[in-house]
């Protein structure tokens, strides 16, 4: 990881937006895909992953708080994790 840092620094604008354009679109994969919650919530949107074709088109799916996962945490827990794995941990902070 140092060795992409130490190299990303590096890159023009456009090589940036491109990386961060494809973790995106891995990210709301996943999330589309491993997590009922979300799953839910884009389809009731009317979006799916295919849907982001730029940075900008973020703008388009809906946003998520802080009581909608802590009042919905199954449906916000990805599927992918074993339950043996899972713990549940809170913080006192904001």
């Amino acid at each position: 990881m140092h060795d992409f840092y130490r190299t990303a620094q590096w890159w023009p604008q456009e090589q940036i937006e491109q990386w961060q354009l494809k973790q995106l679109k891995m990210i709301v994969q996943y999330a589309y895909h491993n997590v009922p919650g979300y799953y839910q919530l884009y389809s009731e949107s009317g979006v799916a992953p295919d849907d982001i074709r730029c940075l900008d088109d973020i703008r388009n799916f809906p946003f998520t708080d802080k009581s909608l996962i802590r009042d919905h945490l199954s449906e916000f827990t990805s599927t992918t994790i074993p339950a043996y794995k899972k713990q549940y941990v809170t913080t006192g902070g904001s």
